[in-house]
């Protein structure tokens, strides 16, 4: 069981960087959501992911209702926002899943970002 798991709960389903840029190379992630702080997203972020701050999450995951019954991949800085907004998902009848480590870890692995 992961940290964040332990934190949030069993129902926040988590996968690493490494899984993430896997699948998204297979063609396996639909979308991907970044819950950050626009300033952040500015700063950069993994290429292609669609921004939505959660402090205004819970007022806009309706945009998301093309990919509902899908898995929406949802990343941060490090992994605690993104769980957050993998439980509005859930709440909302929305599969979410956290990137552990967020964008931290997908630099740290020395991949772009845009």
């Amino acid at each position: 069981m992961s940290f964040l798991n332990s934190v949030f709960g069993p129902t926040v389903p988590a996968v690493d960087v490494v899984f993430l840029k896997a699948a998204r190379e297979a063609g396996q992630v639909p979308v991907l959501v970044d819950v950050r702080t626009p300033e952040e997203y500015q700063g950069g972020h993994v290429p292609g992911a669609v921004l939505m701050p959660l402090a205004d999450f819970a007022q806009t995951v309706d945009q998301l209702a093309p990919y509902k019954g899908q898995e929406i991949y949802v990343i941060c800085r490090s992994g605690a926002r993104s769980a957050r907004a993998c439980g509005i998902l859930a709440d909302r009848g929305y599969k979410g899943v956290n990137i552990e480590g967020g964008t931290m870890a997908w630099v740290a692995q020395g991949w772009p970002v845009e």
